[in-house]
């Protein structure tokens, strides 16, 4: 469905889950995600790092030995889930701070991704990127920071 403000589309979405896009930034590029779609994007995230723990601790344990890359998994899945659960609690709040959940995401797909590929594949050139999800989380908490007091006053 698509939603129109003064005459112009201003964002689409379908069912519980509603896009708005920013017409400053990009165009048609989603900024904005309501409450229910952070929380259900938190939750994949967190599924899919209890699983990916999971895999790693049994299904590629002697893999990752072989590569001597355990802790770097752990490292991965550690602030995988510590940042799916940062989206949930985003999600909590009745306006969403924009941006927070997209800097998550980007640090759990860049940090611990390339992390994630470092242990499987011992490519240790792929280590070079994950400073750059590194910076993702800490653009997420400084926004988070800076709009505090926007939230509290909603």
């Amino acid at each position: 469905m698509l939603a129109f403000q003064g005459g112009k589309p201003v964002g689409f979405g379908c069912g519980g889950a509603q896009m708005v896009t920013d017409h400053s930034f990009p165009p048609s590029f989603p900024v904005m995600l309501n409450q229910v779609a952070i929380i259900r994007l938190g939750a994949v995230i967190i599924f899919l790092g209890v699983a990916l723990g999971a895999f790693g601790a049994h299904g590629l344990e002697d893999l990752l030995k072989e590569n001597e890359r355990v802790e770097t998994w752990d490292t991965a899945v550690l602030y995988h889930l510590f940042h799916g659960i940062g989206l949930l609690v985003v999600g909590l709040f009745r306006v969403p701070p924009r941006g927070v959940w997209i800097w998550f995401t980007l640090g759990i797909l860049i940090f611990s991704g390339s992390l994630y590929a470092l242990s499987l594949t011992n490519f240790t050139k792929l280590g070079m990127i994950t400073p750059v999800g590194g910076l993702a989380f800490l653009g997420g908490w400084l926004m988070l920071f800076l709009r505090a007091g926007l939230l509290v006053k909603r």
